[in-house]
C-alpha cells in the first residue's frame, strides 16, 4: 500500500504487512500480531532527497476506538531499519507510545537510487475492526539541501491506512 500524502514528501513510502490483510484479535487474552514493513526511496522526477530523520507512528488506544492498531504501544526493540546502500541508521523512541524515529547514525544523508526499510514487527493488533491510520513525517530537502531538524516541523507528512479484519 502506498502512503498518502498530507503535506508533499520528499520521499515516497510504500507498506505491505504480515499477514495480509491484517486481522484483528478475538480478545486481548490472544491477541493476534503483525508486522508491518516500509520501504522508503526517492521517485525519479526528484531525483536526490538529503534525509535528517523519519518518524513512524502508530496509533495506539485504549481498546475502544476502531482507529488505533493496538492497545500496547510495540517496544523500542520491535523496530529496525536497514538501507540498501549499508548506512546505519538509528531507532528512537518517540515520546508518544507507538512513536519511532529512524535517524542516520553519522548525520543527514542523501537518498537517491537506494532504498531504506523500515520494520515494527509483534505488532498486537486491537479487537476492533475498522481502519488505523499510521503517520509518517520527514525532515528531508531535495537534492543536497539542508534539512530542518527538529524541532522545527516536519518538510513533509503522509498516511497509510491499515484496514483490520
Amino acid at each position: 500500500m502506498k502512503a498518502l500524502a498530507v503535506d508533499p514528501t520528499c520521499l515516497t513510502y510504500a507498506m505491505s504487512s504480515t499477514p495480509n490483510p491484517v486481522t484483528v484479535s478475538p480478545s486481548p487474552q490472544s491477541p493476534s500480531s503483525a508486522n508491518l514493513t516500509f520501504v522508503a526511496s526517492c521517485p525519479p522526477d526528484v531525483g536526490s532527497c538529503k534525509v535528517g530523520q523519519i518518524v513512524i507512528t502508530i496509533p495506539v488506544g485504549g481498546g475502544t476506538d476502531a482507529a488505533d492498531l493496538t492497545n500496547v504501544a510495540a517496544p523500542l526493540s520491535a523496530a529496525s531499519s536497514s538501507s540498501s546502500d549499508g548506512s546505519v541508521w538509528q531507532v528512537i523512541a518517540g515520546v508518544a507510545p507507538g512513536t519511532f524515529i529512524f535517524k542516520p547514525q553519522s548525520g543527514p544523508v542523501e537518498i537517491s537510487t537506494q532504498a531504506l526499510t523500515i520494520r515494527v514487527q509483534s505488532i498486537q493488533i486491537s479487537s476492533l475492526v475498522g481502519t488505523a491510520t499510521i503517520a509518517i513525517s520527514e525532515w528531508a530537502a531535495r537534492g543536497s539541501g539542508t534539512p530542518p531538524t527538529p524541532p522545527a516541523p516536519p518538510s513533509g507528512k503522509a498516511t497509510v491506512p491499515v484496514a483490520k479484519f
